[in-house]
């Protein structure tokens, strides 16, 4: 729900057993930082050569520029 300040998550959190709001939030910020990073790179001539996700939860990714 998009509010004032950017969106809101509404759920009812209580019924969900999979994940709590925290960790859904944080994987949420940190697919869209995924996204939006790699669509700006691709804009600017570079393509994913790797991308690795840690036990830790932290992606890694290895860029290459394309026609280079």
């Amino acid at each position: 729900m998009k509010s004032d300040r950017g969106y809101e998550v509404v759920a009812d959190w209580w019924g969900i057993r999979e994940t709590t709001e925290e960790r859904f939030v944080r994987e949420l910020k940190q697919k869209y930082a995924l996204v939006s990073t790699v669509s700006t790179l691709r804009e600017r001539g570079f393509e994913i050569d790797r991308q690795s996700t840690e036990d830790s939860g932290e992606i890694r990714v290895v860029l290459r520029r394309v026609g280079v």
